[in-house]
């Protein structure tokens, strides 16, 4: 999972107390995969904290990370400091993905994993997933996906707790691929640290 760069960064953020500037989560509608350009959502949110690209089924990846964090604030959460980061994905200048995750209780991505087992593939459909799990936090298109018919959707949450003398982070991230019937195709969970 290539998420674990993504995460650090929200970790390093922490350590400097408030950091990035702090944005608001864009509204699905405003971010349409195959539609969306680069332009419009840098017109939208502005200049990105951090740019990079990757390869993935043979097409280069323009990705672009918006974060924001806060050492300061609370999150009602003990420990938690509020961090709120999101990552577009785009080829060719044309969004085929984003994920978005905030511990802030405003916009918090907090999802019930112990639901994941419920879904199951060629069966369970997309309202039912989002019925069982909430909103989804983000959407891939292919190549972020197998399929070019499909679409996923993204389910990410990360937290970052201070101790003394550590910074214990923890992410747990869920693709619930969907064919073009809107059943589901494929599920892949994973985690990263404690909780």
């Amino acid at each position: 999972m290539r998420t674990m760069p993504f995460l650090l960064m929200g970790a390093l953020l922490l350590v400097t107390g408030c950091q990035g500037k702090n944005f608001v989560r864009p509204s699905p509608d405003s971010l349409v995969l195959d539609k969306t350009t680069y332009e419009e959502v840098i017109a939208q949110l502005g200049n990105p904290y951090r740019k990079g690209s990757s390869l993935k089924q043979g097409q280069t990846i323009t990705s672009i990370t918006y974060a924001h964090a806060n050492a300061w604030a609370t999150t009602g959460f003990g420990n938690v400091t509020p961090t709120r980061s999101m990552r577009l994905h785009f080829v060719n200048g044309v969004l085929v993905g984003y994920e978005f995750t905030s511990s802030y209780q405003a916009d918090l991505t907090d999802f019930d994993e112990t639901k994941v087992a419920q879904i199951r593939t060629g069966e369970t459909k997309q309202t039912e997933v989002q019925q069982l799990l909430g909103q989804a936090s983000g959407m891939y298109a292919y190549p972020l996906i197998r399929r070019e018919s499909e679409r996923a959707l993204v389910y990410l949450y990360s937290q970052t707790r201070s101790e003394p003398f550590s910074v214990n982070v923890y992410l747990k991230k869920l693709v619930v691929s969907v064919d073009g019937d809107g059943v589901v195709s494929d599920v892949a969970f994973d985690t990263i640290g404690d909780k």
